[in-house]
């Protein structure tokens, strides 16, 4: 939507439409580009913010939420699956991936976050903390909490 002041009032205008349908994670704005999670025609897109174009597409991840760190994208995927994906112009680079928690099926819904080089990861009655600044110091970085 775009705002715009006429005659001393404020309008809004639809700017572009999108088939980018987030059902659970919205959207993040990492290195000029638009990402989210698709849910009816499942996987990941980017798209151009001024426009609304779709410029890549991966179906390798379910759908899910993601934050960004350092220009990546961490993508926590509804089947459990946590992925960092780095953005480039000819689509996603997974530069990692992984399961943290065991027994999800298809309902990890929950939105990660980062907060002092802590990234907090929940599955239900599950909490687990990666200390991502120890990875730098060659440290462990994994902490769990709860069960």
């Amino acid at each position: 939507w775009r705002p715009s002041l006429r005659d001393g009032e404020v309008r809004v205008e639809q700017a572009w439409k999108t088939t980018l349908d987030a059902c659970q994670g919205g959207a993040t704005l990492a290195n000029g580009r638009i990402y989210g999670a698709r849910y009816r025609r499942r996987g990941w897109v980017s798209l151009d913010p001024a426009t609304g174009a779709q410029r890549e597409e991966t179906t390798e991840l379910a759908m899910g939420a993601s934050i960004v760190a350092d220009g990546k994208l961490i993508c926590v995927a509804q089947d459990g699956e946590v992925a960092l994906v780095r953005p480039t112009e000819k689509g996603f680079a997974f530069d990692g991936r992984f399961r943290p928690f065991e027994g999800v099926k298809g309902d990890l819904w929950a939105h990660p976050v980062l907060l002092d080089g802590r990234l907090y990861l929940r599955a239900h009655d599950q909490l687990k903390c990666y200390d991502l600044r120890a990875a730098q110091r060659g440290a462990p970085i994994r902490r769990q909490v709860g069960r």
